[in-house]
């Protein structure tokens, strides 16, 4: 769901880019623009997910003993192995959905609020659009450009 809203997001946003270049841009050329945008946006999000994952779960370790866990859940505690280490599994599944959570939460206030997505997108369509306005401007003295496939 998360990926969906990032394709949805990048695409409003990078129709403003696109038009202030040029319309004539092949079909390769504004997929690649929306992939490359897109990519940058679902790989910020994954890594807020991530590092809100984390840190649930390093709090849950330091502050939730196992028999709170058990008294909660109302049997006894499932331990997850990672090598040496055992952790609790409600841990590890509550701290990975609030990550996937706050990872969603921050795809879908950057497809509804202008400033986010700004915030979010603007670098990468800022060095996109002056990339294409060098590239498809320049086309007389190079032969690249203007309806070229060498791009």
């Amino acid at each position: 769901m998360g990926a969906l809203v990032c394709v949805v997001t990048v695409n409003r946003h990078v129709e403003t880019v696109l038009q202030e270049v040029e319309s004539t841009l092949p079909l390769r050329v504004k997929l690649n623009i929306r992939w490359n945008a897109a990519s940058v946006h679902l790989a910020q999000a994954s890594i807020f997910g991530l590092l809100v994952f984390v840190g649930f779960f390093v709090f849950g370790l330091a502050a939730v003993p196992q028999a709170t866990i058990a008294t909660w859940t109302g049997t006894p505690t499932v331990l997850v192995t990672l090598g040496p280490l055992y952790f609790s599994g409600a841990l590890v599944k509550v701290s990975w959905v609030l990550g996937g959570f706050a990872s969603l939460y921050m795809a879908t206030t950057a497809a509804g609020d202008r400033g986010r997505r700004e915030e979010h997108l603007g670098p990468v369509s800022e060095q996109m659009g002056g990339v294409l306005r060098r590239v498809w401007s320049g086309a007389g003295s190079t032969g690249v450009g203007r309806g070229s496939t060498d791009v």
